[in-house]
């Protein structure tokens, strides 16, 4: 399994990189295996399965982590079970902003039904620590994860992740 991060060139891809501060725009889940092309993100098409190519022609930059825990391909699969057609949380992509402008702890205008890119490896992310209590991972908060904070919780844990 791996945890990408990767730049977008479009207008809203542009916001999060300003607001973020941020070479990165979006994040995603790629599965390993026989699977290896398969990715579960959330875009403007709301929670849905890619391919690396649909990756690889949209966004530039790309950053990959290898996940080193037994239990992320059972976790992904749990998340895409749970979200998969959830449609994009345009709200708490302005809430984000407004909760970084204002340095606000909580996302005041987040959604329950619908999900961010981050949202997905938050979610990823807290079910495995579910799973894998002695992980400590710290609960990641789905509705203020950035691409950029998911990158440095990522380098700042060599025990789980890998660069590629």
């Amino acid at each position: 399994m791996e945890l990408l991060m990767a730049q977008g060139s479009g207008f809203s891809a542009w916001l999060i990189r300003v607001f973020t501060k941020s070479p990165y725009s979006h994040s995603a889940i790629r599965f390993e295996g026989c699977e290896s092309n398969k990715i579960l993100h959330s875009t403007i098409g709301g929670v849905q399965i890619s391919t690396f190519d649909y990756i690889n022609e949209h966004y530039t930059g790309i950053l990959r982590f290898k996940v080193k825990c037994p239990e992320a391909r059972d976790a992904a699969l749990v998340i895409e079970s749970k979200y998969l057609g959830f449609e994009y949380d345009y709200m708490s992509f302005i809430g984000i902003g407004l909760a970084i402008i204002f340095k606000l702890k909580k996302n005041p205008i987040a959604q329950k039904k619908t999900l961010m890119c981050t949202e997905v490896p938050a979610n990823w992310l807290n079910h495995i620590q579910s799973m894998n209590p002695a992980y400590n991972i710290p609960y990641l908060d789905p509705e203020l994860l950035t691409p950029v904070s998911l990158k440095e919780f990522c380098e700042s844990r060599p025990d789980l992740f890998e660069a590629l």
